[in-house]
């Protein structure tokens, strides 16, 4: 079953993730922020956890602002060369 709420929806797959990310962020006036509270890397160096707030704005039914807060927490992998990707990410509204 899938879940689906808001601006994003939860998906299976990563084609799935990535059309609806392009999808919001084709709204106009949508944006998202991010604010680091604390990272922990694993003592090897080849895991990081991020958590802290966002904020996702979209324009309400008027075409106004509307800013959603929430929280995140996100799982980053140490890629062969050094570059650091996303490996899961989660996040839920503060309401």
């Amino acid at each position: 079953m899938v879940e689906r709420s808001g601006p994003f929806q939860h998906e299976a797959s990563l084609t799935t993730v990535i059309l609806s990310l392009k999808r919001a962020l084709a709204i106009p006036g949508f944006r998202i922020t991010w604010t680091p509270e604390k990272a922990v890397v694993s003592a090897d160096g080849t895991v990081c956890q991020t958590y802290g707030t966002n904020q996702v704005t979209v324009p309400d039914p008027d075409g106004n602002p509307m800013a959603l807060p929430g929280r995140y927490v996100t799982t980053w992998v140490r890629r062969p060369g050094g570059a650091w990707r996303c490996s899961v990410n989660v996040w839920n509204a503060d309401h």
